[in-house]
């Protein structure tokens, strides 16, 4: 693909804006199909990468899964909207304001509810469009969101935390008040018949594992309760996971597959 033909390098075709919402500004930038408008797919995708939000077409410069995602979506005819996480830019930050009592998750599944509510109100896309993307830390605020929020079609988590305590700067926190109601296990029967696709390594030493077989295999058999299991995916890649591995193409292709295999592209 020439840049030409990616309108994730074309400067002119993102339209930034800052959102508020509760007493606070949420960056976001929209990259929509000229073709298809507001009856497209709204790709959301939330980063800690603030720049990236601000100017994504400076990731022609340094490609890396984000990029090569953007490549992928916008070809296919998706809209993209890139959005500025915030809440989950710093563990340690998230972790200690969980010690104290105070809810970082509750706030971000707000934020993004807020961004969703939006971009419906301003017609960029339509109900039933609405696929929430996004990696690591942010795999877990899009899987929390979609289990919260009706209005999330389908979920794309790239080797998404699973459970906070495993996770160092959480460290002994498995009986904080605040993560526990905010674990994903509970919130399970609240996924089907929506699609889900899960990434995730085969030696994830960060997540770990033992916490990504808990999920996937509860989602699997949840969904094949309600006889919806070609709803669910689960993508184990050929890396161990948060090690710096590249991420194989393989794992960047399957995803416009994956909607389009669900009438979402």
């Amino acid at each position: 693909m020439s840049d030409g033909e990616s309108r994730q390098y074309i400067r002119e075709a993102w339209k930034p804006y800052t959102l508020k919402s509760e007493n606070e500004e949420i960056l976001c930038n929209l990259n929509p199909d000229s073709d298809s408008g507001g009856d497209a797919t709204l790709c959301l995708i939330l980063t800690q990468a603030k720049n990236v939000v601000a100017n994504p077409a400076a990731l022609k410069e340094k490609p890396n899964v984000m990029s090569q995602w953007l490549d992928r979506l916008t070809a296919a005819g998706a809209g993209i909207l890139l959005v500025h996480g915030g809440h989950y830019d710093d563990l340690r930050l998230l972790a200690d304001r969980a010690g104290r009592g105070e809810d970082g998750f509750a706030r971000m599944e707000a934020r993004l509810r807020a961004v969703i509510d939006h971009a419906l109100a301003r017609g960029y896309t339509r109900p039933g469009r609405v696929v929430v993307m996004g990696s690591s830390r942010h795999g877990f605020a899009i899987l929390h969101s979609m289990a919260l929020n009706p209005e999330v079609s389908a979920a794309v988590a790239h080797q998404p935390v699973i459970h906070w305590p495993r996770m160092s700067e959480f460290a002994g926190m498995d009986d904080n008040e605040i993560v526990m109601q905010n674990s994903l296990v509970p919130l399970i029967e609240r996924f089907p018949p929506r699609p889900v696709f899960i990434q995730t390594g085969y030696d994830d030493q960060r997540v770990g594992q033992k916490w990504i077989t808990l999920l996937t295999d509860a989602l699997k058999e949840t969904y094949a309760s309600q006889d919806a299991l070609s709803s669910f995916t689960h993508d184990l890649m050929e890396i161990p996971g948060h090690d710096g591995t590249r991420v194989p193409d393989s794992a960047l292709d399957d995803v416009v597959p994956w909607l389009r295999e669900r009438s979402l592209l």
